[in-house]
């Protein structure tokens, strides 16, 4: 059985990180300092992040073990952006909005990776009106029978009142960009290990990977409790 090694040694890492966070009263001609009554307020905040990582690796052993050592320095670029108590046209304080991106160029030995990747890691939009939220776009549930789900649909909560919760969503998950990506290696079966171009396998159907769930909590301030289910398939099974 051939085994298939892939090892990385990092030698320099340089970060650059840039935050601005706003809490920006837009006063449209009032003024607080003459007493008056202040305008629409809201919060915005912008994160990017700029990093650069050199290493060398050996991807694969070569004939006899020997290995073929590459050297590269991809630039990573990350961005977040969320704003919170907006106004749409139609009311006041109840729009928000949340994106996360990232970016690569890789610099050096590319072997099999891209030379310009990215992705959306979230871009949903919520709106909020009395009790009831509604949140449409990518983005993910956390904890209780969910434990962490990624997914591209709609998530409806409500307060009901007397502390209670009631939350549900549904939608298409967000597969993971390395299952069908040209360059990796399947490992474990030898018809497996002697695929070298998945290329070749067909593109999943993100119509038969959806999942959906709802939760029901309640809280105080001396206890809390929450009932969850969640159902998620995927085109196996």
């Amino acid at each position: 059985m051939q085994t298939k090694v892939r090892s990385e040694s990092r030698l320099v890492r340089v970060a650059v990180a840039c935050s601005v966070i706003l809490a920006a009263p837009h006063a449209a001609g009032q003024s607080q300092e003459r007493g008056e009554k202040s305008g629409d307020q809201f919060d915005l905040l912008i994160h990017a992040e700029t990093r650069t990582d050199l290493f060398r690796r050996a991807v694969l052993p070569g004939p006899n073990g020997a290995l073929t050592i590459q050297t590269a320095a991809p630039v990573r670029q990350d961005f977040f952006l969320f704003a919170r108590d907006l106004d749409p046209p139609w009311g006041r304080d109840n729009l928000d909005l949340e994106f996360a991106a990232w970016g690569r160029a890789w610099v050096g030995d590319r072997n099999t990776e891209r030379l310009l990747d990215g992705d959306i890691q979230t871009a949903n939009v919520r709106y909020r009106y009395r009790p009831i939220a509604v949140r449409l776009g990518r983005q993910h549930v956390a904890g209780g029978a969910a434990r962490y789900a990624w997914f591209d649909g709609l998530d409806l909560a409500a307060a009901l009142g007397s502390g209670f919760e009631l939350e549900a969503y549904s939608g298409l998950t967000v597969l993971p960009r390395w299952d069908h990506r040209p360059g990796y290696y399947y490992l474990g079966a030898a018809a497996d290990s002697e695929l070298k171009d998945p290329s070749v396998l067909p593109e999943p159907a993100r119509s038969r990977y959806w999942l959906a769930g709802g939760r029901l909590g309640w809280s105080s301030p001396e206890a809390s409790a929450t009932l969850s289910f969640h159902e998620q398939r995927e085109q196996q099974g």
